[in-house]
């Protein structure tokens, strides 16, 4: 039987059960609750493997991480262009067509279902859109250099919750915005 007011689960002592269930079906953390696993978008280029092999890192951290949209494979824009000119269509008219709506609803729809994002450098325009939406949403967010004195320097990129090139770093960064315990690596 479902009681409105026994404690949560979880043991929160701030949320009753009904109030725990809610935030855990929509994954929002009440603060107190450090068992449920947070979930982390990776941003990266399709034409690297780099996020990959970070994606692999954060869930030896413990992390529940989302990085599916790697299936399309590093040469996924450059098929989806040749496509849609062979269809005689321009990039602004293949903006609009089923196929680029798609990709763009997947994406937004992981992003705003994660819980927080890291952008792995190196990243094109869309992963810098992408960080900008979870920051714009308040979202943990963490740029991981590639290299932590890069040639082309920008204060842009001080808007992300954390810039760093270490992963350890970075999934400590999530733990503590989380309040959870780091996992055993």
């Amino acid at each position: 039987r479902y009681d409105e007011e026994q404690t949560c689960a979880y043991r929160c002592p701030r949320l009753t059960a009904g109030e725990c269930f809610l935030r855990r079906l929509t994954r929002s953390i009440c603060g107190e609750c450090t068992v449920m696993t947070p979930s982390i978008y990776i941003i990266g280029s399709l034409k690297h493997e780099r996020p990959a092999i970070i994606a692999s890192l954060m869930r030896n951290h413990g992390f529940e991480v989302f990085d599916d949209w790697r299936s399309a494979g590093a040469e996924g824009d450059k098929h989806w262009r040749e496509y849609e000119q062979h269809r005689g269509r321009s990039y602004l008219e293949a903006l609009k067509g089923r196929a680029c709506r798609n990709v763009l609803n997947f994406d937004m729809g992981n992003l705003r279902r994660c819980d927080g994002a890291m952008l792995v450098m190196p990243a094109g325009k869309s992963g810098h859109l992408e960080l900008g939406f979870c920051v714009g949403l308040g979202k943990p967010t963490v740029i991981l250099l590639q290299d932590p004195n890069p040639a082309d320097w920008d204060c842009m990129v001080a808007m992300a919750g954390l810039v760093t090139d270490n992963v350890t770093e970075a999934a400590n960064y999530f733990n503590k915005e989380f309040r959870r315990a780091p996992a055993p690596v």
